[in-house]
């Protein structure tokens, strides 16, 4: 076995002998060779084929059972390398340079570890993209994993490609100017975490990808992922989606900082996923999309797409069932912005909308609800409508939201609720119960609720609060409908008027002010003793065209005692 007399400096020479004292191996650039030692300070491999030098490590080290090589820092010029089972390549920095194409450069397998890299691609290419050969790190079928402190940049595909792999984790690598994803997750992979990596620039596709049939159990959390705008297809900074037919997909996506994409996180299919606590900024197209996604959450994310200047949604939805989206801020762009919107690809069922912040968007929520709840949410500073409930709707509780300054783009032109239906289509049974509207800005919503057609039928509208309203609380009283209780617009009344009797008059007239916001109203009378009820109509008192005095003649069978004083009870209703 031949020993090493490299021209290196003393310094170099300490760096290296305490690297052997914690790896089986050592990896170093002498001029243009690489040179491999071993603890004992014997020549292993040496020569100018980086990549063969490198391999060779791997190889002596994978013949004694596994170990440790460490890669000693400059520059290795390579082609493809694999790293053995039970082999860790480590580094602090040395860079390993891809020499050309039609290969994946750096492959691993089982119970590895891949640390402390610069690695750099030869860049973007205008090959086939529906090839994947140019992985820069890439496994396939392997488990027990580890990805870490990596710096990849210029990557010819994927950054780092995982297939069908088990309990894997990649963390802390920065990954710079990628062709394809930055971080790709696909096939059966299972029990995988992606965690604190920081992405910059993704060319084609998305950012971090988990892309599986069979795959589950997936946590991405705490990664900044930046600049993703894609030249193909609608790429996400985060993007998730199961195109396998098990019950679970279980992917977690949490606290990840999102910025300047086309879509901040993009879900497609998936079951029993959590959406939680990230923050996301400037997404082109949507904060999140959800497609068709079965018993998800999507919970206390933090939405600002306030800069961007085109069609845009906080929340797009395309079908969702047993999903609960609760918690989330989002922040538009007054002329650009749906907070929430459903596109009508897919059905809206049985999904709650619950606790979210709504802020200057041009509408706050709109889609085709179906068994949907819309419960305590807060609207402000909407230039629209609020809430469009889109035609075929049915099984809506609108309840205990807070809406301010709705509609305020043009003044009494748009409505705080919208509720559509059509010829032939009908919305049906919609609760509106406890809401809230302080409208301060000048420009007034024109109803509380607008029911734009005949079609729509069962609207309940109770113990509503509004203030501030243009033209009227509702347009309309279609089949079904019924509004009472509502507060700041009344549209029902009662009370109690006395009369005093003297012991010989049996006929008396009052009148009492019914106190509600249109004088077309019902009114029902009733008495406490045996008498008639002989005339009920309306008085305008004052002369100013309302008729604002109800204005009751009864008769009683028996004249009421002198001072006696005799209660008749009323009720009144508007009808609209």
């Amino acid at each position: 076995m031949a020993y090493i007399r490299p021209s290196m400096s003393y310094e170099a020479f300490k760096h290296l002998f305490s690297r052997l004292q914690v790896a089986d191996v050592v990896v170093s650039r002498v001029g243009e060779e690489a040179i491999v030692m071993d603890r004992y300070g014997r020549v292993i491999a040496r020569g100018t084929d980086h990549a063969e030098v490198i391999q060779k490590a791997i190889d002596h080290v994978y013949s004694l059972g596994g170990g440790k090589v460490y890669v000693n820092f400059g520059e290795y010029v390579i082609s493809q390398i694999v790293v053995k089972d039970n082999v860790e390549l480590v580094s602090d920095g040395a860079t390993l340079k891809r020499a050309g194409r039609d290969y994946h450069l750096v492959v691993l397998g089982n119970n590895t570890k891949l640390r402390g890299f610069r690695i750099v691609g030869l860049g973007p290419t205008s090959y086939d993209i529906n090839k994947y050969l140019n992985n820069m790190v890439y496994a396939s079928g392997k488990s027990n994993i580890v990805i870490e402190d990596n710096y990849i940049e210029d990557a010819d595909d994927d950054a780092i490609a995982i297939e069908s792999c088990q309990n894997v984790k990649i963390r802390g690598n920065t990954v710079i100017n990628t062709y394809k994803h930055a971080i790709d997750i696909t096939g059966s992979s299972k029990h995988v975490v992606i965690k604190g990596n920081y992405v910059d620039g993704v060319s084609v596709y998305d950012g971090i990808t988990v892309y599986v049939d069979g795959g589950h159990t997936i946590t991405i959390v705490g990664n900044v992922v930046r600049n993703v705008h894609s030249t193909k297809a609608d790429a996400g900074g985060i993007h998730i989606e199961d195109i396998g037919t098990k019950d679970r997909t279980n992917v977690t996506v949490v606290g990840n900082a999102i910025e300047d994409v086309d879509y901040g996180i993009k879900q497609y299919q998936c079951r029993h996923c959590v959406i939680s606590d990230n923050t996301i900024k400037n997404a082109k197209k949507a904060g999140i999309r959800l497609g068709y996604p079965v018993a998800c959450s999507v919970v206390g994310n933090s939405i600002n797409n306030m800069e961007v200047e085109q069609e845009n949604y906080g929340i797009e939805l395309h079908g969702a069932l047993a999903t609960s989206i609760v918690g989330n801020s989002i922040r538009g762009n007054p002329s650009y912005t749906i907070g929430i919107y459903h596109n009508e690809a897919g059905n809206l069922e049985e999904t709650v909308f619950a606790n979210n912040s709504i802020y200057n968007c041009l509408y706050g929520m709109k889609g085709i609800f179906k068994r949907v709840s819309i419960i305590g949410n807060m609207f402000v500073n909407i230039n629209r409508n609020a809430i469009w409930v889109r035609t075929s709707s049915q099984k809506v509780i609108i309840e205990a939201n807070f809406f301010r300054d709705v509609g305020i783009e043009a003044d009494n032109t748009y409505d705080v609720i919208y509720v559509e239906a059509e010829s032939g289509v009908y919305t049906f049974t919609v609760l509106i119960l406890g809401n809230m509207l302080r409208q301060d800005n000048a420009n007034k919503p024109r109803y509380f609720i607008y029911l734009s057609h005949s079609n729509v039928n069962y609207v309940r509208a109770f113990r509503n609060w509004v203030e501030g309203i243009g033209t009227g609380f509702v347009n309309a009283k279609y089949t079904g409908c019924e509004y009472r209780e509502n507060v700041g617009y009344t549209t029902e009344n009662r009370g109690v008027a006395t009369v005093t009797g003297d012991g010989s008059t049996t006929s008396f007239t009052v009148d009492v002010e019914h106190g509600l916001v249109s004088d077309k109203i019902v009114a029902r009378v009733t008495l406490d003793r045996d008498g008639t009820v002989d005339k009920v109509y309306l008085v305008d008192k004052d002369g100013d065209g309302f008729k604002e005095t109800l204005r009751i003649v009864v008769t009683y069978a028996t004249a009421p005692a002198d001072g006696e004083e005799v209660p008749i009870y009323w009720e009144a209703e508007v009808v609209t």
